[in-house]
């Protein structure tokens, strides 16, 4: 409802007249009551200009919220498009991945039946070494000795060149090599056997916890086992002549006095 600013005008005056001429009021009652009327229709103005800021607001408001609803609307709609592109995508990807999976076992399968076929018909040894021993050197020299103590030879020589291969400077070769020598040694192949422990020495001279005294009283062991008496001496007395105090030597002076009896 808006305001008649003429009616309440006219009717302001009609009484002001009224009173004037009932003597009620004076000449100034009038100009007090057209003082009024003039505020009242200032403040009437004011609040008509609210009202129309307010429904300009009003307005912008719900211009807004139509347009937030319809950009939720086209988002909503993006977004269950994406969802189901997603899921065909992730289809795709399991599908793909379960094909690889069987490839991959096909291919390890044939692989399998190759390495048979060449262990049969060639008479070549192929390890099969879980990978956590590989990566291991404490468990490859432990699988190289069990190797050993269950007199597969084959099979802890190829371990212990493994070994070597992967850790070629540092203390896990040289225990592998003295145990390449200790093969050497069981197999009776005195050459070999010299010349591994002569290499397991030759790491001790870097490594202190490789005992090189051990390694030397096994090629003066491997000497005398090959009718080598007085190389056997020589390396004996280089041992003794150390003067490490070690127990190797001990062994060593009894068999340089032993040889002397009946080396020729």
């Amino acid at each position: 409802m808006g305001f008649d600013h003429l009616a309440i005008h006219r009717i302001f005056i009609a009484v002001a007249l009224v009173l004037t001429q009932s003597g009620c009021a004076s000449v100034w009652h009038l100009e007090d009551v057209v003082t009024r009327v003039s505020r009242v229709e200032s403040d009437i103005a004011e609040m008509k200009k609210l009202q129309a800021d307010d429904q300009q607001r009003l307005d912008r408001l719900h211009k807004d919220m139509v347009e937030a609803e319809e950009t939720l609307r086209r988002s909503g709609a993006h977004l269950g498009d994406d969802m189901d592109a997603m899921k065909l995508e992730a289809a795709r990807l399991k599908s793909a991945d379960e094909e690889l999976r069987f490839s991959l076992s096909r291919t390890a399968s044939e692989v399998g039946l190759i390495k048979r076929a060449l262990s049969e018909r060639l008479g070549v040894q192929t390890l099969d070494i879980p990978e956590d021993v590989l990566k291991n050197p404490e468990k490859l020299l432990a699988a190289a000795q069990d190797a050993f103590d269950s007199s597969d030879d084959r099979r802890a020589v190829e371990l212990c060149g493994i070994a070597i291969a992967r850790y070629p400077d540092g203390v896990t070769a040289a225990r592998a090599t003295n145990l390449l020598g200790e093969i050497a040694f069981r197999a009776q192949n005195w050459a070999t056997a010299v010349r591994e422990f002569q290499r397991v020495h030759n790491y001790s001279k870097t490594l202190k916890e490789i005992n090189g005294n051990q390694a030397l009283l096994r090629i003066g062991e491997a000497l005398e086992k090959q009718g080598s008496c007085a190389k056997a001496i020589e390396i004996y007395q280089f041992l003794v002549d150390q003067k490490s105090r070690a127990a190797e030597e001990k062994t060593a002076e009894t068999r340089i006095k032993k040889l002397k009896k009946t080396c020729r």
